[in-house]
């Protein structure tokens, strides 16, 4: 594949979809799929369908199934579209809704298909975080946006939003489509976002027969909302394929919705079996939030998810497993039928039983290791006392060597005599006091000779003189360093009160510039206690809207880049400079930061020449010459440059 071909192919990140094991033995609780068959009206068009219908093509309208739901649901027809699986109806709604331009918002923990398909069909997007009940936090989806997307119960959390968190949304949102993705609303004990269709034109609800009706292998989904919407996404399915539900699909879909008691009944038996299940697990060890659907969304408190999830794969229990950030120690338990939760139970109490084993095994090898180290450590005390003694020994033995050199040196300069010559002198036959008298006589004779040193009196003059000069030269270093002292303590008091002084200053402007850029929140400087202000370190706190007050260095990137910039643009107002260059400082940034970054620093541009390299758009539109490199020759460079006051052009 050449280069040019290979760039002009569309390459996304996929969705990576559920195991499907092929072994009939196995208990599948990995993909949400219903334990129980779909009505018997379905299995009764199955056996009765004439086959040689097939040979014609299905009713582009779907209209016995719209019809169906209409009636079920007390909708007009115009209310409802029928799509391959809830994926086609979400996909579809992604491509006909969301054509803003701006992000689109989704929680950042919920159904892994929504940043693929905003990949797919190039729509910018922002995760809003879940808060610390694995519940969204409505007040993060009241920002500007291009749309919104929303599972409830959300997937993989299980967790169902009450009905006022959405008509909030929806108040705060008029202008965009907020969906609602319902795949998993038949199990929870609130009510569906279905309700809210007549009062909020804006709203579009997406469901499915794949999991509450069993269905999951006919694919079938569907959308309920104002038909302005229905009919944009009529138009669209139409654009690119008029027949997308086979006629099988349709009237096994029409028999699935008319039985509306196996339907209840079946929910019910699920729900039953999800009560019981979430009872047993938090008996074993398990914590998970309060699941409003066929699922449970659990984490153990000693064993690792996925050590759980590999020991129930061996055993041909299968359940999800998500190797991302923030839930990697979580499983997503389908609910199946009593039999299948009880062998997931047993199964789990064996793997806990087997870890129990393991931990007593390293306890003992742990209570090993203990008398190993003890023992170790008592060696190592006595090779220590060993290692002081021989220290000492070699110490003595140093000052006796050391005691026979200076032995060895008296006797030269006092007698020139060699130790060999000491110990034979030693051994001679005369007296002793006979050898010090002879010793007496000669130092007698000795000092009978007088001074030596004839030219001491020179040598005193000369170091006399040298002390002297010396002497004065040392009380005028003495004195000079009084007097630098004294100057250095000068500058540091006033060091001091100028540094106080600034400080004030720019916390003051930082304070202001922080919740003009932030649209609100508040900045903080502070020095670090009990320091010298002169060495102090600087501490920068930010609370941007909505946040608690925090260190710079538990935010975000954009949010620690945005707080920088307001610390630069402070420090700017009260020093301007002539000239400012800026390297992709705003690269970080959203694009509601960005807009308001270039605002700011356009009201610089009075005392400040500003040259700004860039990618971002609402930069550029803010500057008043843009200059860029093109390379419309290969290997040749043009410089373009736009002056966006004159409104002309120039190569």
């Amino acid at each position: 594949m050449t280069e040019a071909l290979e760039k002009n192919i569309r390459k996304v990140v996929p969705y990576v979809p559920g195991e499907q094991p092929q072994n009939p033995n196995v208990i599948k609780l990995n993909t949400n799929e219903n334990p129980y068959s779909p009505a018997p009206g379905v299995a009764r068009v199955l056996k009765s369908m004439d086959a040689d219908l097939l040979r014609l093509y299905p009713d582009p309208t779907n209209g016995c199934l719209v019809k169906a739901l209409a009636d079920y649901y007390g909708l007009s027809e115009e209310q409802v579209f029928v799509g391959i699986g809830s994926d086609d109806v979400l996909s579809m709604s992604f491509l006909t809704f969301f054509n803003s331009g701006k992000p689109i918002l989704f929680p950042n923990v919920t159904y892994s298909f929504y940043d693929v398909w905003a990949d797919l069909y190039r729509i910018p997007y922002v995760t809003c975080a879940l808060d610390d009940q694995m519940m969204i936090k409505k007040e993060d989806y009241f920002k500007e946006n291009g749309g919104i997307v929303i599972p409830n119960p959300n997937a993989p959390t299980g967790v169902y939003e009450p009905l006022e968190t959405f008509e909030e949304i929806l108040q705060k949102n008029p202008d965009v489509v907020v969906i609602v993705d319902e795949a998993y609303v038949d199990f929870a004990d609130g009510s569906s976002a279905r309700t809210l269709i007549e009062k909020y034109p804006n709203l579009l609800v997406v469901q499915t027969f794949s999991k509450s009706r069993s269905m999951a292998g006919m694919r079938i989904g569907y959308a309920m909302g104002n038909k302005e919407l229905i009919k944009a996404l009529n138009d669209v399915k139409y654009s690119f394929n008029s027949y997308t539900m086979s006629r099988v699909a349709l009237l096994c879909g029409v028999e699935a919705v008319n039985d509306k008691a196996y339907f209840e009944e079946h929910v019910k038996k699920i729900c039953d079996t999800r009560e019981k299940t979430k009872k047993a697990l938090a008996a074993l060890g398990f914590s998970f939030p309060d699941s409003q659907s066929n699922f449970i969304f659990a984490s153990h408190k000693s064993m690792p998810a996925k050590e759980i999830f590999t020991a129930l794969k061996e055993r041909n229990i299968f359940v999800r497993y998500f190797n991302k950030p923030g839930i990697d120690n979580y499983l997503r338990i389908t609910i199946g039928t009593d039999e299948q939760m009880q062998a997931l139970e047993v199964t789990v109490q064996q793997k806990e039983a087997e870890l129990s084993k393991i931990n007593e095994r390293r306890n003992h090898i742990n209570d090993s290791l203990k008398g190993f180290f003890a023992k170790r450590e008592e060696l190592s005390t006595r090779l220590s006392a060993l290692d002081r003694d021989l220290l000492r020994m070699n110490n003595h033995k140093e000052r006796f060597e050391s005691r026979l050199d200076e032995l060895a040196e008296y006797l030269w300069e006092e007698y020139e005599l060699r130790p060999s010559d000491a110990k034979a002198a030693a051994q001679s036959d005369r007296p002793l006091s006979e050898l010090k008298e002879h010793i007496g006589e000669l130092k007698k004779s000795i000092r009978g000779l007088g001074s030596v040193n004839v030219s001491a009196i020179d040598e005193f003059k000369e170091v006399s003189e040298r002390y002297t000069f010396m002497k004065t030269q040392y009380e005028d270093l003495v004195e000079s360093e009084k007097t630098l002292q004294k100057v250095i303590e000068e500058l540091d008091e006033g060091m001091r009160k100028q540094f106080k002084e600034k400080f004030e200053e720019i916390r003051v402007e930082f304070d202001r510039v922080f919740k003009e850029l932030f649209g609100g929140g508040k900045g903080t400087l502070e020095l670090v206690e009990d320091e010298d202000v002169i060495e102090a370190g600087i501490r920068i706190i930010s609370q941007p809207p909505g946040k608690k007050l925090q260190n710079m260095m538990q935010l975000s990137g954009g949010e620690k880049a945005l707080t920088a910039i307001a610390l630069m643009f402070a420090i700017q107002n009260l020093k301007p400079s002539p000239f400012c260059l800026l390297d992709e400082i705003e690269a970080a940034l959203d694009d509601s930061n960005v807009g308001r970054f270039a605002n700011y620093l356009h009201k610089l541009t009075a005392n400040t020449q500003f040259i700004v390299i860039t990618h971002r758009r609402g930069t550029m539109t803010s500057a008043d010459r843009l200059y860029g490199i093109t390379m419309q020759e290969k290997g040749v460079s043009t410089l373009v440059s736009v002056n966006l006051i004159e409104k002309d052009l120039d190569k």
